[in-house]
């Protein structure tokens, strides 16, 4: 995911976002800009998706039908959840799936900033505390990393009072 304030300068704002779902979604993408009266055009190179899906009707090829849970346990799945969210500063990263493994928690701003790290060497409480009492109100990104194991991303928001 890039994310541009301009759409000269484009930033690296997360490379997945996991969403679990259970029920039928439909899935698009969207370009938007700040002014009302002008338009905007978009290109979108390299997208995909995971999971189980019937080609649409009148489709004249079906779409991407890879499937990212496999019975064989070959592919691990990574996952976390922030909470509160909205949070006012002190933001609880439940880490249960990665106990006994090396991570890394980032923040990052929208537009690809680097604001906050936290290298664990080993996790072995299921829930870390991030102080993010020193943002400004707003959505960031928080993304954990671990070694043979995909990216997870969460968006997350600070509200100031």
């Amino acid at each position: 995911m890039y994310v541009s304030p301009n759409g000269l300068a484009w930033y690296f704002a997360g490379a997945t976002q996991n969403i679990p779902m259970n029920a039928c979604i439909q899935v698009g993408l969207v370009a938007t800009n700040y002014q009302q009266t002008s338009t905007v055009t978009a290109t979108f190179a390299n997208v995909s998706f995971w999971g189980a899906m019937p080609p649409l009707v009148g489709a004249s090829a079906p779409l991407n039908t890879l499937n990212e849970l496999t019975t064989d346990n070959s592919q691990q799945i990574s996952d976390f959840q922030t909470y509160p969210n909205p949070t006012s500063g002190e933001l609880n990263v439940n880490l249960a799936q990665y106990l006994g493994r090396e991570v890394r928690v980032e923040v990052y701003s929208l537009t690809g900033q680097l604001l906050h790290l936290v290298e664990i060497e080993e996790v072995q409480t299921t829930v870390e505390q991030l102080d993010l009492s020193a943002l400004q109100g707003g959505m960031y990104l928080v993304k954990v990393k671990s070694r043979e194991l995909p990216d997870a991303t969460r968006r997350i928001v600070v509200t100031r009072g």
